[in-house]
């Protein structure tokens, strides 16, 4: 490593250090006055890890989530999260399957049922319902003595995964086994020499003039730049190219993208088009949870669009106009032609 790469480490470790002794005194002062610190969710799962990493302690405790009532996606992050957690610090994941989940497509108990046994993330785990430790938000956590075992809970740990370089890539191998455990290989017969693009362009409850959630919408010409480039890169080589446009809305919404060849697969159930994401050879990614769970099971390419949860190593960064290094994909289209 260079001396000036490694000066530049110690000085964002030095940061990070003060930033956290900072929140660290914020946080207590809050505690000793009473006051709520519902709004330090984060600093917690930090103050946790830190506690595991520099002492043998608390190695009873069990490591869940809290109870969550938003998508599937995001559902499914927060237990992805906690798996990851649980196994970077060598403890137990206690699964606690889901309760009630938005945007139901059907009766609820049916929705939940689909979800749970799609992602199958409680495969070979503890479940919580069968747990006689207590349940313990980590905001409380201080107040249990350690020698006590308990099952320590946080709404999600996704913090930690951007911050450790190596969470989310220890446990994909597992996250993927769980999903593939209950499926038979591939949804839809492949045609010979089929090449497969799923494209998700995120739009039902996200739009440009809703500036609650501008943030996570990406226009369409960031996807049609992206495409474009694609087709120039894969050229003749792919003897049939599928290209599946997954979104929610109105064919004139997406003429641009149809232009270039791709079939619109609008307002699909969503477990069909999360499963059609994972199996993609080629997946773009819009923002947001449900994307990201996909991705993170998907064994191909990955055009990762810039969010507040980081991009893996071997996810390929698309920039805000949808461009990306082309260099690098193409060198990665050499071995996923080798195998489809």
């Amino acid at each position: 490593m260079s001396t000036t790469r490694l000066s530049a480490e110690r000085d964002s470790q030095a940061l990070r250090e003060l930033s956290y002794r900072s929140r660290q005194a914020f946080v207590a002062t809050k505690q000793a006055l009473g006051l709520s610190a519902r709004a330090d969710k984060t600093f917690f799962v930090d103050k946790f890890s830190r506690e595991l990493r520099s002492a043998a302690t608390r190695r009873t405790c069990g490591i869940a989530t809290l109870g969550r009532t938003d998508g599937a996606g995001a559902q499914a992050q927060s237990l992805m999260s906690a798996i990851a957690f649980a196994h970077a610090h060598g403890l137990q994941y206690v699964h606690r399957p889901f309760a009630t989940i938005e945007h139901a497509e059907t009766e609820m108990p049916t929705w939940v049922r689909l979800w749970e046994d799609y992602f199958n993330l409680g495969d070979g785990e503890s479940f919580l319902d069968d747990d006689e430790r207590p349940l313990v938000s980590l905001d409380y956590l201080h107040q249990v003595p350690r020698h006590v075992p308990v099952v320590a809970a946080a709404e999600h740990y996704l913090h930690y995964c951007n911050q450790d370089a190596e969470a989310w890539e220890r446990v994909r191998p597992l996250l993927r086994a769980k999903y593939w455990k209950n499926k038979s290989p591939g949804r839809h017969p492949r045609v010979p020499d089929e090449l497969r693009i799923a494209i998700h362009m995120r739009r039902g409850d996200v739009s440009a003039g809703n500036k609650k959630v501008a943030n996570n919408f990406t226009p369409n010409a960031t996807f049609v730049n992206t495409l474009q480039r694609l087709r120039s890169l894969i050229g003749e080589r792919a003897q049939v190219l599928r290209i599946d446009l997954l979104s929610q809305g109105t064919p004139d919404m997406f003429a641009d993208m149809s232009a270039l060849g791709a079939t619109l697969r609008l307002n699909e159930p969503a477990v069909e088009t999360h499963r059609t994401m994972v199996e993609a050879d080629i997946l773009v990614m819009s923002k947001g949870a449900f994307s990201y769970t996909a991705a993170l099971l998907n064994d191909g390419i990955v055009l990762y669009d810039p969010q507040k949860y980081r991009a893996l190593q071997d996810w390929s960064v698309r920039a805000p106009d949808g461009s990306f290094d082309e260099a690098e994909v193409s060198a990665r289209l050499a071995a996923l032609f080798a195998r489809v």
